[in-house]
């Protein structure tokens, strides 16, 4: 094993990111999961039922409604989010700053997808639905 990490560190690397992509995109989706169940059944309302969308300042309240009750924090994406303290996620305090977390989330049906669009190394795209 050590061999095969001196002869490709990069590749490691992404594999690394990928499980927290998963890690982070499925404690994304409980967190949605647990608002649903004390919510009666009613998921968070601004979810998009169309097209994915992203878990950002500008289009989602997500932040808001899980932040701290259900998730202490957003996390976020390990090479493409953003959030205000570049801390890799995004607390109760910074839910009204700007911040994208990289990960992207739907309403199909009533079934609510989380996904990482910016797997590296993942085929598919990792994505968790519940």
């Amino acid at each position: 094993a050590i061999v095969l990490i001196a002869i490709n560190p990069a590749r490691q690397f992404r594999l690394a990111n990928d499980s927290e992509r998963a890690s982070e995109a499925n404690a994304i989706l409980s967190a949605i999961g647990q608002y649903t169940v004390d919510q009666k059944g009613t998921i968070p309302g601004d979810i998009p039922t169309v097209t994915a969308e992203d878990i950002s300042s500008t289009a989602s309240i997500l932040c808001a409604q899980l932040v701290p009750t259900y998730i202490s924090a957003l996390p976020v994406d390990p090479t493409t989010g953003s959030d205000p303290n570049d801390d890799g996620q995004v607390s109760a305090t910074e839910c009204t700053g700007t911040y994208n977390t990289g990960y992207q989330v739907l309403n199909t049906s009533g079934r609510i997808t989380v996904s990482a669009p910016a797997t590296q190394e993942a085929t598919p795209d990792i994505s968790f639905t519940r």
